[in-house]
């Protein structure tokens, strides 16, 4: 804001006489407008005399700025203590400004003096608001306070930046309770099962894959909405799901190797002669992982065989062959790729080098059957529903891994298992043996939430799973066609 100074401007004309300055307004409308301007009243407001004396008047006005009075007929320039005054013939009169001869409590040299403060009008008006609830309703026992409570000013709760959001939402997904709310259904009942529940990396886009070979957009925002439905001919799915940034699906199919990639862009499908290579490596193709930095896609071969492809090229890169047959693959957030044999035996690749780098192994493991890789633990899913989970770093970097804890939920082998990204505080295991056999445990505490599903929550059973980029929902496919989405309150956005 722009500095701000008092002035007492002592006006005379040349003559000395006094000079009439608006001839068209009556004395009554000058009175009233000298008043609106100046802020004096007509009983201390003096008139100008003939030569003798001289009109006092006390203008607040802006430093080095013009102050117009078209309605009075003339106009001041004030500059430090110099001002000018001009009417409308040009001709301007000299005028004696001295800022030091102003009373104390309007000069501007750091003590202006308002006339009430924020405090004074807060304090004035609560107490009024005060009275006149007292004066009908008395004065009620939830009001008074006790000696460990103070009343807080609009002041000291501005003074205090930020918190307002923190401190109601935890800095972890709080254990116990999970905030779960159902939001809507995914696909139609009665089809074929879902073979792959995704949620594009930007848009708010959910995309379903049964396993006949039909693919299915849908926006999921507010009002689930069919966006798009696409069929593969004779095309047995087996994985589906987005890649090079959401502007692509790759579907597999195990039952004639074949490998396509639909782009949303212009809609079309290609289907790559490169898998040619994978075809004579006798693996059939079972599922595929995508690095996390978009370079390369990993196909699950049997055999013990895994097979690389660029993208987005999907060109064929190289072939790793382990010594017992491939349970699951998982990338770890920095790029390394750890596998599980069904031996009980880990592989970490790095993939670019082309050559495995490190092996663990967990003695008390029970037949491995599927993997999911967070941002720092490693969770193993078995044969007897027992769910592991294990420190990234151990598993990067020593030979024996022991479990932090050992999860006996399910019963029944776990066939999908999922961390929340980017987070890693919600772990998914499921098991599409049993209807509605699901657990979600929080993390680092690994407790269950007591809360879902519940018996009403008709899940049916769980073919596939995930959740969307920010953790905002997720979703359960089943056999029966379509997908469960819901909503969690702790993540706020998509």
């Amino acid at each position: 804001m722009g500095e701000y100074s008092t002035v007492r401007v002592v006006v005379r004309n040349k003559s000395g006489t006094k000079e009439e300055r608006n001839a068209t307004s009556s004395d009554s409308e000058e009175e009233k407008l000298a008043e609106l301007v100046f802020g004096v009243s007509s009983k201390k407001r003096k008139s100008f005399e003939d030569g003798k004396n001289s009109s006092v008047v006390h203008v607040v006005t802006k430093k080095n700025k013009q102050l117009e009075l078209p309605s009075l007929g003339f106009t001041i320039d004030v500059e430090g203590t110099s001002c000018l005054l001009g009417d409308d013939d040009g001709v301007g009169d000299h005028l004696n400004c001295e800022e030091s001869s102003l009373p104390e409590g309007f000069r501007s040299a750091g003590g202006r003096k308002p006339v009430w403060t924020e405090s004074e009008r807060y304090a004035t008006t609560t107490s009024k608001l005060r009275q006149e609830f007292e004066a009908v309703h008395g004065n009620p026992s939830w009001a008074e306070l006790d000696g460990s409570e103070s009343e807080s000013t609009d002041a000291e709760l501005l003074n205090e930046p930020g918190g307002f959001l923190d401190e109601s939402r935890p800095a972890r997904l709080p254990k116990g309770i999970l905030d779960i709310k159902k939001h809507s259904e995914l696909g139609e009942s009665r089809g074929p099962a879902l073979a792959s529940l995704g949620f594009h990396p930007a848009a708010t886009i959910a995309m379903t894959a049964t396993r006949n070979g039909r693919l299915s957009l849908y926006r999921v925002d507010e009002e689930p909405q069919l966006i798009q439905s696409v069929f593969l001919d004779r095309f047995s799915l087996r994985s589906a799901a987005f890649v090079s940034d959401g502007s692509a699906i790759v579907a597999v199919s195990n039952s004639a190797n074949l490998m396509y990639s639909y782009d949303l862009l212009s809609g079309k499908f290609s289907h790559f002669n490169s898998i040619q290579k994978v075809r004579n490596k006798r693996g059939s193709l079972r599922s595929f992982r995508a690095s996390p930095d978009g370079r390369w896609i990993v196909l699950l071969g049997s055999h013990g065989y895994i097979h690389v492809v660029a993208n987005p090229t999907y060109e064929y890169v190289t072939s790793f062959c382990v010594s017992s047959d491939v349970v699951d693959v998982g990338f770890a957030p920095s790029g390394q790729l750890l596998v599980l044999g069904s031996e009980n035996t880990g592989y970490v690749y790095d993939v670019a080098a082309r050559r495995c780098v490190h092996t663990f192994l967990d003695i008390g493991a029970y037949g491995w059957s599927t993997l999911a890789v967070s941002c720092g633990n490693v969770a193993t899913g078995s044969r007897n529903g027992v769910v592991n989970v294990y420190p990234l770093a151990e598993c990067l970097n020593q030979t024996t891994v022991t479990p932090t804890k050992s999860l006996g939920n399910l019963t029944t082998t776990v066939s999908s298992l999922h961390f929340n990204s980017p987070y890693g505080d919600l772990l998914v295991a499921a098991s599409n043996e049993e209807t509605a056999a699901l657990r979600l445990v929080q993390l680092p505490s690994l407790q269950v939430f007591s809360n879902f599903p519940t018996r009403s929550s008709t899940l049916g059973t769980i073919t596939c799973l995930g959740t969307s980029p920010n953790s905002g929902y997720i979703g359960f496919g089943n056999s029966k066609g379509f997908a469960k989405l819901y909503r969690l309150g702790y993540y706020n956005s998509y």
